[in-house]
């Protein structure tokens, strides 16, 4: 049976000989991240009854940052690997910036949501 290139899967890069498997730490790490982020988007479900639609700002503003990571997870693994076969890996920045920055709009946004009620 043939598979359409649409979804068949990219093939994982060559192994990279580091006995302490940073790349696959790191991935389980923002992985651990993204998972913190989902829950931290679900709980703020609770505030709905109390401070109505802006709750849902906040709880997209976490969803998009959560997307954002899930999605360049795969590229950023690959790119780690390839640059410890070189011996030149280089941070993603974009990354924590993104984070930084959902982290920095939800706490502001809950200080103005509870300071307007």
């Amino acid at each position: 049976m043939h598979t359409p290139d649409l979804i068949r899967p990219e093939p994982l890069p060559e192994p990279h000989g580091d006995a302490g498997l940073q790349p696959e730490r790191t991935t389980m790490s923002w992985t651990r991240t993204t998972i913190s982020m989902l829950v931290a988007a679900s709980i703020t479900m609770r505030w709905a009854g109390v401070y109505g639609r802006g709750v849902f700002a906040l709880m997209a503003v976490l969803l998009l940052a959560a997307v954002y990571v899930v999605a360049s997870s795969r590229s950023d693994y690959a790119r780690t690997v390839e640059g410890l076969r070189e011996e030149s890996v280089s941070p993603n920045a974009a990354r924590v910036l993104v984070l930084t920055g959902a982290v920095t709009a939800m706490g502001l946004g809950a200080a103005l949501l509870v300071a307007l009620r």
